[in-house]
């Protein structure tokens, strides 16, 4: 995923977004009511809460992707972020004054709109950003559904992979609304499949990460186990590489 992707999937959904813009458009903090009519001020406040966030987000990204600040605990990275993001949201906001409100950017008027962005916008992406795996299944969420092979399913049963089998020279799709035969080579099929996160675990078998449900042995030979009751082979080569997934999934 690009950073610009990520940074489309770092914003709040729209219509959360829609609902802070409308509050403040509608409440006029900060002196926008007695000096803008409500349609300015609604143009004022989108402008205003997508350049900046775009900013603090964009710093935000750039900090946790950062392997050199890894050691920093979280918290403190993402309170740094969001003041390091908040000198070009600082700036842009301060465009939009000049624009709406004819205010110059005085030092301290650039320092004060500092403040409030680094403050208000940190407590946003505090609350966003405090777990790793919630941001990171969005993430994953949104590169999974950018996977090619999902348009040559049908709509009726949906794009939550379970599994991919060859059998002859079709692929026996499996997802947890029903099954697709597909004429073509799994190996084609796996290259559609980059962003999906999934395991070739066989050479005739690939499943989805949210599909596997554990590991077993039977006899000599080990399989996965999946959501919907079914058991496919696992090539030795792949049974280190399930177990670490596994592992890495446990609470």
């Amino acid at each position: 995923m690009t950073f610009l992707q990520a940074l489309r999937v770092a914003f709040p959904p729209w219509p959360i977004l829609a609902a802070v813009i409308a509050a403040l458009g509608f409440s006029g903090p900060f002196g926008t009511y007695e000096d803008l009519s409500l349609p300015a001020r609604l143009v004022y406040w989108t402008l205003a809460i997508c350049g900046a966030g775009a900013f603090l987000n964009g710093a935000v990204l750039l900090v946790l992707q950062n392997h050199w600040l890894e050691r920093w605990p979280r918290l403190a990275r993402l309170t740094a972020a969001s003041f390091v993001g908040g000198v070009p949201g600082a700036l842009a906001v301060a465009g939009i004054e000049a624009v709406f409100r004819g205010l110059s950017p005085t030092a301290e008027f650039l320092g004060w709109l500092w403040v409030c962005v680094g403050v208000f916008g940190g407590v946003a992406v505090i609350v966003q950003y405090r777990t790793p795996r919630a941001f990171e299944a969005k993430l994953v969420a949104d590169a999974a559904a950018r996977a090619p092979f999902l348009e040559r399913l049908p709509p009726e049963i949906g794009r939550n992979l379970v599994s991919i089998s060859m059998d002859d020279h079709y692929l026996e799709v499996t997802t947890t609304d029903g099954r697709e035969r597909l004429k073509m080579r799994l190996s084609d099929a796996l290259d559609e499949l980059q962003s999906y996160p999934g395991v070739h675990i066989h050479r005739s078998h690939w499943i989805a990460e949210s599909a596997l449900v554990r590991l077993e042995k039977r006899g000599r030979n080990r399989v996965a186990c999946l959501v919907d009751g079914r058991a496919l082979p696992v090539a030795r080569a792949k049974a280190d590489e399930i177990e670490a997934r596994l592992a890495d999934d446990a609470p």
